[in-house]
């Protein structure tokens, strides 16, 4: 045998397969099938007679029938201190690539821009970070960022949409809205889209 089945299923069908071939051969082929299958078989009860000298096949079977041992759940406080880590190191990565505004304009216009909800802003230890991606080359708001917090504002924070904005999209292929917004902002708009209907019970 060139190869040792890892899983009780690959016997199973790896049995199946030999009927087929036994019964598109003859009975002669069966024949040698069944005695091989004998001799298998005693080997494998053998091994299990004896499992301190199990060796081989017979071991693997076993080993791969054992129950596994589920993990112990979290509980609720765990749990919330995994996801508060998790949120916390996102967010400093998201400060770290995208804290500051690119836009250049003055803070007034900028406070005006977030009260219209053309942009967003987050804060951050007491300070307030505006990211520049939700600016075009001439420092104005992206219809687009504006849309998408139409479509999700009402529904996450301004960290929620910093950090939605930053991450990988399954409506997107895998790619960051944030790269998007200048080269197919319909595409990011759309994404949006999908994402408000899915929260929508």
């Amino acid at each position: 045998m060139s190869r040792k089945p890892e899983r009780s299923h690959d016997v199973w069908l790896a049995g199946l397969g030999a009927l087929a071939i036994a019964e598109q051969e003859g009975s002669d082929l069966f024949q040698i099938l069944v005695e091989k299958g004998e001799e298998l078989e005693q080997t494998l009860i053998s091994d299990l007679r004896q499992p301190k000298r199990a060796r081989g096949f017979g071991l693997e079977l076993r080993s791969a029938l054992k129950p596994k041992k589920l993990p112990e759940p979290l509980d609720s406080d765990e749990v919330a201190r995994r996801q508060a880590r998790r949120l916390d190191l996102a967010r400093k990565e998201f400060l770290k690539e995208f804290g500051g505004s690119a836009s250049g304009a003055p803070r007034g216009a900028l406070d005006r821009w977030r009260r219209e909800r053309k942009i967003f802003a987050v804060a951050d230890r007491k300070a307030t970070y505006v990211p520049g991606f939700q600016f075009d080359d001439k420092g104005h708001p992206r219809p687009a960022v504006a849309r998408v917090i139409q479509l999700l504002g009402d529904t996450t924070s301004e960290w929620g949409l910093a950090l939605w904005f930053a991450a990988d999209n399954g409506w997107l292929d895998g790619r960051r809205p944030v790269d998007l917004l200048a080269s197919a902002p319909e595409e990011v708009v759309e994404a949006a889209e999908r994402e408000a209907e899915e929260l929508v019970f």
